[in-house]
């Protein structure tokens, strides 16, 4: 018996931490919804691409950062005993470099994507859990914001001079058997990861928005978010 109430306990301390930043949406209109959902969305897209969009703010959180392709990462060492260690390091930081750099000219992009969202019931993923509306976010926009973001990549994998650094090392991958001849999209690979890293963020925004509404300056968000 004692052992059946724990379990209980468990089960209502798991709920109620899973809902404990959930939204009041009590009395709140589709449309007012739909507003709350955008502006949260904007605020989180805001900050995680201050975060990210700076020099290291991909490099040096373990979270987002973007490692070398597989086969190349996987061999990392063994490219190193052979005198590649110089050139791998320089390629990585670029991937990084170029992420951190084309995120903040997507910004307008983030904006209209958010935008142009509507949800039939925005109340319920205000209710949900911590990254509900994050996760709604991504599943509406991600195939979008690739194609849109990877000439952005591409532009500043240009200026970095990433696809010469980076032949110079998957040639040599390639020949020792480390790497797929066809896995030479790094651009693609690199705008994948971004976005990764930028969904990740916003989620991690839209847990503290949740958690301090107060904070955001934004009155719709603290009636709706307060307990």
């Amino acid at each position: 018996m004692k052992n059946l109430v724990k379990q209980l306990l468990g089960l209502l301390c798991l709920a109620c931490a899973f809902n404990a930043h959930a939204a009041n949406v009590s009395g709140l209109s589709n449309w007012r919804a739909n507003s709350v959902l955008r502006i949260t969305l904007d605020k989180a897209t805001e900050a995680a691409v201050q975060q990210l969009g700076q020099e290291n703010g991909f490099m040096n959180n373990a979270q987002v950062h973007i490692p070398l392709p597989v086969g190349l990462d996987d061999n990392k060492h063994l490219l190193k005993m052979i005198g590649m260690g110089k050139e791998l390091d320089t390629v990585e930081l670029s991937m990084n470099r170029a992420a951190e750099q084309a995120l903040p000219l997507a910004k307008t992009l983030f904006k209209k994507s958010i935008r142009s969202l509507s949800a039939k019931d925005a109340r319920q993923l205000l209710a949900g859990g911590d990254n509900a509306l994050s996760s709604f976010f991504k599943n509406k926009t991600e195939k979008e914001l690739y194609k849109q973001l990877l000439p952005l990549v591409k532009k500043k994998s240009e200026e970095l001079g990433l696809g010469a650094q980076y032949d110079l090392i998957a040639q040599k991958g390639i020949r020792l058997g480390l790497q797929d001849a066809k896995q030479s999209n790094l651009d693609g690979y690199v705008t994948e990861r971004a976005l990764k890293g930028l969904y990740l963020v916003v989620a991690q925004q839209e847990k503290a928005i949740r958690a301090n509404p107060s904070g955001t300056g934004n009155v719709l968000l603290k009636k709706v978010f307060s307990k």
